[in-house]
């Protein structure tokens, strides 16, 4: 028998979850592992970055789950973990079969237009309920007056702040024509 044997399954599998992307991988535990405990196992994949941290819990026990994915990603941010037939968990109640978790990211992006649809910015990831503070200026347009941002369904004025959705967002500069047409 080899020093490490297959747990919980022989194959990648992709999991998607409300926009989310995290890459389950198969979990593997020492040989000989005691039968009166279970693994739960956080699994990180994320391109060529990885990282297992693995935990060997009692039947009935609860696990907490690390609050460090163990991989930085600086264009994503982590956003908790999705641990199969269980769903998004911060704590695991152990049962009698081993768990795997999988980390998740969030891929919000946010760009600010300004005018004539150039950005103003080269965007940014945020995690869904980060508060956000608009800018105070989308840059200078010559006969016209900066007065907010539009969000697509509502504009908030410069220095305004709103929660970060659970999607992509385009912020475009809403301009006032200051000189009659002529």
């Amino acid at each position: 028998m080899s020093r490490w044997h297959n747990v919980v399954s022989r194959a990648l599998s992709l999991v998607v979850v409300a926009g989310a992307l995290a890459m389950a991988v198969p979990s593997v535990a020492p040989a000989g592992a005691s039968s009166s405990t279970v693994t739960v196992t956080f699994k990180t994949y994320f391109f060529t970055k990885t990282a297992t941290q693995v935990v060997s819990a009692a039947p009935g026990s609860t696990v907490t789950a690390p609050t460090d994915p163990g991989v930085p990603y600086p264009e994503y941010a982590f956003t908790g973990w999705h641990c199969v037939g269980i769903g998004m968990a911060t704590t695991i109640q152990v049962g009698t079969t081993p768990i795997v978790c999988n980390a998740i990211f969030s891929p919000y992006h946010l760009l600010y237009y300004g005018m004539q649809a150039k950005k103003v910015n080269a965007g940014q990831r945020l995690l869904a309920g980060t508060s956000v503070t608009l800018p105070m200026s989308a840059g200078a347009r010559w006969g016209y007056r900066f007065v907010g941002w539009n969000l697509g369904h509502r504009v908030l004025a410069p220095g305004a702040t709103f929660s970060m959705p659970n999607a992509n967002l385009d912020i475009k500069a809403v301009w006032l024509r200051t000189i009659p047409k002529g």
